[in-house]
């Protein structure tokens, strides 16, 4: 897995940005690369952050004096086009871009679709944070819980694909990216799920992929400490489904008969279960996956026990999958999903 930092960008002298550039806007914003000729009301509508901004009496008056304002989101050091022009320090042209867009076009960013690209989702997850933009905020929470589930059943209904924007992208790559911003973001009930989909990943790739995106140490440390405990439970929890089905075998209503006289569970035999335990993804570690690795023959009946142990070890991993990366389980966190949302 190559994962690009893409933090460092070229810039040259910011040029108007077209589709926001209203004539009758009355203030502009200023980054790196664009500029954009917006209205205050709409910003102090959709952010707190800019509306507390705006209400300086620097921003109305244009003033040249930096300190007036500095500390709060950007710096005011002149005027364009005899409007006051607030700079955006450390925010990317085309990130902002698509912040103002999802903030003037209610179509521009769909939560229940899957046309952007994963550079947009972070965009607007990191800048709706940044300047307090709850609608946009909540939509790409809400985008983001659709890849990342809290229950077992709706994460195996997710495609084997990249959601974003249905680029081919590699799928670690977007894991690590994705907790990146939303470990800074402080949206703590979707980082379980980025955890876990992260520590599927091989020690290098970790190891690369945390210093190359420069990772905070507490998110990386979370990370492997949480790694080693599900791989555990997931080893531990796999390796008990024979002696939990043989102890079925007494109450079980086995229907075939057998050369030894015994039940189908009585003499359970399963092949290279260890092969399982080099991951902790319950999308491999399925009910199939498991089952037919089992040596014996089994009656219909038998079967159905067999997989259902198997299922109930499964919902145990996913269970244990909060806890092991330091985070309350999974009903309390769907209710704080629930009251942000």
């Amino acid at each position: 897995m190559d994962i690009v930092n893409d933090s460092q960008i070229t810039s040259g002298p910011s040029k108007p940005c077209e589709s926001l550039w209203f004539s009758d806007g009355n203030v502009v914003i200023a980054t790196n690369t664009l500029l954009f000729k917006v209205h205050k009301g709409v910003l102090s509508l959709r952010s707190s952050v800019f509306k507390d901004m705006f209400e300086f009496p620097a921003v109305n008056s244009g003033s040249n004096n930096v300190n007036d304002i500095e500390g709060t989101i950007g710096t005011i050091a002149e005027l364009y086009e005899g409007l006051p022009m607030v700079t955006l320090a450390g925010d990317k042209g085309e990130d902002v871009a698509h912040l103002l867009k999802a903030t003037y076009e209610p179509h521009y960013f769909r939560p229940d679709r899957n046309e952007a690209s994963l550079e947009t989702v972070i965009a607007l997850l990191t800048l709706s944070t940044k300047y307090d933009f709850k609608h946009v905020q909540r939509d790409i929470v809400f985008h983001i819980a659709r890849r990342y589930p809290m229950s077992l059943e709706k994460y195996e209904d997710i495609k084997e694909i990249n959601i974003y924007g249905g680029q081919k992208e590699d799928e670690l790559e977007c894991h690590f990216k994705l907790l990146k911003a939303v470990f800074i973001a402080g949206i703590d009930f979707l980082l379980p799920q980025l955890y876990y989909a992260c520590s599927d990943s091989g020690i290098g790739d970790i190891l690369r992929g945390s210093r190359t995106l420069r990772f905070d140490q507490k998110c990386f440390d979370t990370l492997l400490e949480g790694k080693e405990r599900i791989e555990g439970i997931s080893r531990t929890l796999i390796a008990r489904i024979p002696e939990n089905a043989y102890r079925e075998h007494a109450s079980n209503p086995c229907t075939t008969d057998h050369d030894y006289g015994g039940f189908c569970l009585e003499k359970i035999r399963f092949n290279s279960l260890e092969d399982l335990y080099k991951t902790a993804d319950l999308r491999f570690l399925s009910v199939g996956h498991v089952t037919e690795r089992c040596a014996t023959p089994l009656c219909e009946s038998c079967r159905e026990v067999v997989e259902y142990i198997v299922d109930g070890q499964r919902e145990a991993i996913w269970d244990c999958i909060p806890i092991c990366f330091g985070f309350p389980d999974w009903d309390v966190l769907q209710v704080k999903m629930d009251e942000f949302l």
